[in-house]
C-alpha cells in the first residue's frame, strides 16, 4: 500500500484513487504508469524541473548546476524514448481482468545520485562544470528507485538506454549533432 511522504506524492495517489473508482464502478479501462524521473529532448528547460535535462542544458551553456545538499540523493532516471515505448506497451497490451486498477512503474529500475549525473555530464562533455551547493531540503527523500519487474513481466517492456547513453544522446541533440529521435 503506497504511503506518500510528500504533498506531490499524495496528489498523484489521489488521482490514482479517482481512476480506481471509475475503473471499478463504471468499468472504465484505466491504466496507470508511475513514471520515475524522465529526461530528454523537449522538456521545458526554463521551469527548473527535470534534473538531468536542466543540468545538461546548463552545462552546455556554461551555467552553474544548482545542487541541494551534498548530491547524494538517488533517483531513478529514464529517457523519454523509453517512457514512450512503455506507454505504447501499456496502452496496447491485453490485460487479464483482476478487478483492480492496473498500475505499472516506469523507470530504469536503477538509481543514480545527483553527483553521478554530474560526473556523467562532465565525462560526456569532457569538461568540468561549475556546481553551486545549497543546503539540503527536508522534502528530498534520500533514495527513490522504482521496481519495474511488473512492467517487464506483464508488458514485455524494459528500458533500452542506460543513463550514460541517454545523457550522451541528449547532449548530442541539444548541441545539434544528434540523429533522429529514438522512439
Amino acid at each position: 500500500m503506497p504511503r506518500p511522504v510528500t504533498v506531490y506524492g499524495a496528489t498523484k495517489l489521489a488521482v490514482e484513487n479517482y481512476l480506481r473508482v471509475y475503473h471499478m464502478s463504471q468499468g472504465v479501462d484505466c491504466r496507470v504508469a508511475r513514471l520515475s524521473n524522465p529526461y530528454g529532448l523537449g522538456q521545458n528547460l526554463t521551469r527548473n524541473q527535470g534534473l538531468v535535462s536542466t543540468f545538461v542544458a546548463n552545462a552546455i551553456a556554461g551555467r552553474p548546476l544548482e545542487v541541494w545538499g551534498d548530491g547524494s540523493v538517488v533517483r531513478d532516471y529514464i529517457h523519454v524514448s523509453d517512457v514512450a515505448r512503455a506507454l505504447v506497451a501499456l496502452a496496447t497490451c491485453t490485460l487479464e481482468p483482476t478487478g483492480d486498477l492496473p498500475v505499472f512503474n516506469v523507470g530504469s529500475g536503477k538509481g543514480a545520485s545527483v553527483n553521478d549525473v554530474i560526473a556523467i555530464i562532465e565525462t560526456k562533455l569532457a569538461a568540468k562544470v561549475e556546481v553551486r551547493r545549497n543546503p539540503g531540503r527536508a522534502i528530498d527523500l534520500p533514495v527513490s528507485v522504482l521496481d519495474i519487474s511488473k512492467a517487464r513481466e506483464t508488458l514485455g517492456w524494459s528500458p533500452e538506454l542506460s543513463l550514460q547513453e541517454g545523457i550522451g544522446l541528449l547532449i548530442d541533440e541539444l548541441q545539434g549533432t544528434g540523429s533522429s529521435h529514438r522512439i
